[in-house]
């Protein structure tokens, strides 16, 4: 709700590198923001591709990318962490979620990054994880 204090934002997402077919040492820097502020960074280690995702449909061939990994961005009063491990200082309050009509989600590779390869994202039937990107506000 507008005007309550937000505790903690958690995104979560199936996701993984992005190369030619699929490479599973592959890495790509795959950065966060929300309402323009950094949130860090996630390096993927690699594109998944050596077998089937759990919920790869049958149209979706093999030799392609087929799942990633489970990745949890929590923003709160104590700072922004990725999968548990603090990558940042920003806190929730700086983020100002209370005060906008919307929030603006923002994940990209960066081309001045060291791994710049690229991102999949996988929803709900598809890769290893049946679940659209989530985003939770605790307040």
């Amino acid at each position: 709700p507008k005007y309550k204090q937000c505790k903690q934002l958690s995104l979560s997402m199936d996701l993984c590198s992005e190369a030619p077919g699929y490479n599973e040492d592959y890495p790509s820097d795959i950065y966060m923001s929300i309402n323009g502020r950094s949130c860090g960074h996630y390096q993927s280690p690699g594109d998944y591709g050596c077998r089937r995702g759990i919920y790869t449909p049958d149209f979706w061939q093999n030799g392609l990318t087929q799942y990633g990994k489970l990745v949890t961005w929590e923003i709160n009063q104590e700072g922004t962490f990725i999968n548990g491990e603090r990558v940042s200082n920003l806190r929730i309050e700086e983020l100002q979620v209370e005060t906008g009509d919307y929030i603006k989600f923002r994940i990209e590779c960066r081309e001045t990054s060291k791994n710049c390869g690229g991102f999949n994202l996988f929803g709900e039937k598809a890769g290893d994880y049946d679940q659209p990107i989530i985003l939770t506000l605790e307040h």
